[in-house]
């Protein structure tokens, strides 16, 4: 099936006569993949060595040309521990409920609570900011919603990057709506100056970046890149909108 040749191997008399005799190499899953014994003709006498298929690895995920590392996969893990301990301080035993924002923040949200002591429920929302390329496009768009209440609980809110501060607007409003106790914002990332220009204040950040397009440990650009480990700033061409 694979269109290569097998290799004809010569075994001694009493090994064929052994293994024909029991069957075990028809009966062997793992050895009868690796070898047949033909039973008749003028290679009575040998086994075949059948060729397997290489299963080829997976292309290494790397980031595009250009792309500047700002923080690696170290870096990223050190911080969401000494976060989860200022949230376990700022908490302080009280019951809480975590809130991931998809998809950027697949893989802080589930880092982020496997680091807490405690163990409150993850629940998630999908929302979407940038339909397009990098080009904000007016508010954000809550798209769906898990089937949990949050009427008189205390929520924390796990954001991958506080940009423009749409995606923050659209949920303050819909958690507002739906009567929670109080509700908490935890951001791994900050762009430098535009929370102050846009007047939010996280009550958690993980780290302060320049205002650029970045890419990795769930952020993405055009669906790409999500799950490099380490965080890169594009350059700005690469960061324009396709058109």
């Amino acid at each position: 099936k694979l269109g290569l040749p097998s290799v004809k191997i010569t075994l001694p008399g009493k090994v064929l006569l052994l293994l024909k005799s029991t069957g075990f190499l028809n009966g062997n899953p793992f050895f009868s993949k690796l070898f047949t014994l033909p039973a008749t003709g003028e290679d009575k006498d040998h086994a075949f060595l059948m060729p397997q298929p290489v299963h080829p690895s997976p292309p290494e995920n790397h980031p595009p040309d250009g792309a500047v590392r700002l923080l690696d996969e170290a870096a990223i893990q050190a911080r969401i521990h000494t976060l989860a301990e200022e949230i376990g301080s700022f908490f302080q035993g009280q019951e809480f409920l975590l809130v991931g924002i998809l998809k950027g923040s697949v893989h802080f949200a589930s880092d982020l609570a496997r680091a807490l002591q405690r163990d409150p429920p993850l629940e998630w929302i999908r929302v979407r900011t940038y339909p397009s390329g990098t080009s904000p496009q007016g508010d954000s768009e809550i798209l769906e919603v898990g089937n949990y209440s949050l009427q008189n609980r205390i929520v924390l809110v796990l954001d991958d990057v506080l940009d423009r501060g749409q995606t923050h607007q659209a949920l303050t409003r819909y958690f507002q709506s739906r009567q929670p106790a109080r509700v908490h914002w935890c951001f791994l990332l900050a762009k430098k100056g535009l929370g102050e220009k846009m007047g939010i204040q996280p009550d958690f950040t993980g780290f302060t970046v320049p205002d650029r397009w970045l890419i990795g440990y769930g952020l993405d650009l055009d669906e790409r890149y999500r799950n490099l480990r380490d965080i890169y700033a594009l350059p700005d061409a690469q960061a324009r909108p396709p058109g």
